[in-house]
C-alpha cells in the first residue's frame, strides 16, 4: 500500500510531515533497473512489484521534458478528502458516540425549514452516498459530536474539517498554506484520542492501533502542491463538492 507520487509506504502514513516525491527521474530509473524481459508479462509484473512499479515499461510522460507527474498529479478533493471523510471521520464519530446517538443528533440538529439537508432517519443506514451527501454531512459533524464524543476526538475531527475547508479556497497564498499546515498539525496532536476512544476500527470492527490511512498522507502534500501551482488547480466546484 503506497501513496501516489511520493516515496511513502504504509509504515509512514502516520507521519506528520511530507515525504520526498516519487519524481519522474526516480520512476524511470526504477523501470530501467528491472532486468526481466517485459515480454514475459507474469515475470515482469512480479519483478516490477518489488520496486512499487505497475508494470508499464514506457509511461506516456517519459519524454515530456518540462513536466513531472509528482507535480501535475495533485491531490484530488472528491476521493482524497470527501470520500475519506465518510470512510474514516464519520466512522470514528459513530464508534465514539454510538450509532443511535449520532442518528438522534442528526435528526434534530437541522430541521427541514432551514433550507439545509435534513437527515430525518439519521445517517447510519445511508446507501450510495455521493460527494454532495458527504459535503452535507461535513456541514454538521462537529456540532453533532460536540459534547458527546471525547474532547480530543472532537478537536481531531474539527481540525480535519478546517483542513478541507481551507484546502478548497479558490486561491491559496502563503498564509493559506500555513493555515492548512496548522490544521494538520492540530490533527496529529489530537489523533491519538481517536485510538484511545476505541473509535478507529478496521473492516472486521477490530480496534486499530495504527494510522495506516493513505488519504491522510495525501493531505500532508496539499500545502506543498498549492505552493507549486501558479493558480489553485484543486477547485472543487468541478466535483460538485465546494462548500461555497
Amino acid at each position: 500500500m503506497y501513496v501516489r507520487n511520493t516515496l511513502t509506504n504504509y509504515t509512514h502514513f502516520r507521519d506528520p510531515f511530507c515525504h520526498p516525491p516519487c519524481t519522474k527521474a526516480t520512476t524511470l530509473a526504477s523501470i530501467t533497473a528491472v532486468e526481466t524481459d517485459p515480454n514475459d508479462l507474469q515475470a515482469y509484473f512480479k519483478a516490477c512489484a518489488k520496486d512499487r512499479l505497475n508494470g508499464v515499461q514506457k509511461p506516456f510522460w517519459d519524454d515530456w521534458e518540462c513536466s513531472d507527474p509528482a507535480n501535475f498529479l495533485t491531490p484530488e478533493p472528491l476521493h482524497h478528502w470527501h470520500c475519506e471523510f465518510y470512510e474514516h471521520d464519520i466512522q470514528w464519530c459513530m464508534n465514539a458516540i454510538g450509532d443511535a446517538e449520532i442518528d438522534f443528533h442528526f435528526c434534530i440538529i437541522v430541521q427541514p425549514l432551514t433550507g439545509q439537508r435534513h437527515f430525518a432517519k439519521g445517517i447510519t443506514t445511508l446507501k450510495q452516498v455521493t460527494g454532495r451527501v458527504q459535503r452535507d454531512l461535513q456541514c454538521y459533524i462537529v456540532g453533532v459530536i460536540a459534547g458527546a464524543a471525547p474532547a480530543g476526538v472532537v478537536r481531531a475531527v474539527c481540525a480535519l474539517m478546517d483542513f478541507r475547508y481551507l484546502a478548497q479556497a479558490l486561491i491559496i497564498n502563503d498564509d493559506g498554506c500555513k493555515a492548512i499546515q496548522h490544521t494538520l498539525s492540530e490533527f496529529h496532536h489530537y489523533k491519538q484520542s481517536i485510538i484511545a476512544a476505541g473509535a478507529c476500527c478496521g473492516e472486521s470492527s477490530n480496534v486499530l492501533e495504527h494510522w495506516q490511512i493513505p488519504n491522510q498522507a495525501h493531505a500532508e502534500h496539499c500545502a506543498q502542491h498549492s505552493r507549486q501551482q501558479p493558480h489553485h488547480a484543486m477547485d472543487c466546484r468541478y466535483y460538485g463538492t465546494s462548500p461555497y
